[in-house]
């Protein structure tokens, strides 16, 4: 099998677009809305993964909270430095923590509670 793309599911399409695009360096691919309160969009990133931003809107639908969710999206970076340093201007706190190998882990959450780690 190969991949294909993760799903995450949003409260703010626009909210969201922004910090995948600006803190996590994805592109904009795709955005349509299929049908009444359903909004998609696509997002890739250097590396090929995609990522597809689900808004579901009306009044029986739930507020998105992916914060009880074990999955947790990890970017390897060769300028964690500077990554943490973005987080820091943008008052995005985060946790550390270093892995058994050695890797230094920054993890954080994503305006939807989505955990998201950088690591080197």
């Amino acid at each position: 099998m190969q991949k294909c793309f993760i799903t995450i599911g949003v409260n703010s399409i626009d909210e969201s677009l922004s910090f995948y695009c600006d803190i996590l360096s994805f592109d904009l691919e795709r955005r349509v809305a299929p049908a009444e309160g359903i909004e998609l969009a696509w997002l890739k990133n250097e590396n090929g993964l995609v990522v597809e931003l689900v808004h579901r809107s009306g009044s029986n639908i739930p507020r998105v909270d992916n914060s009880d969710s074990f999955i947790t999206l990890t970017f390897q970076t060769d300028a964690l430095d500077s990554k943490i340093e973005l987080l820091d201007r943008l008052n995005i706190s985060y946790e550390s923590f270093t892995l058994p190998n050695g890797s230094d882990v920054k993890r954080f959450r994503d305006p939807n509670g989505t955990a998201v780690s950088f690591m080197n």
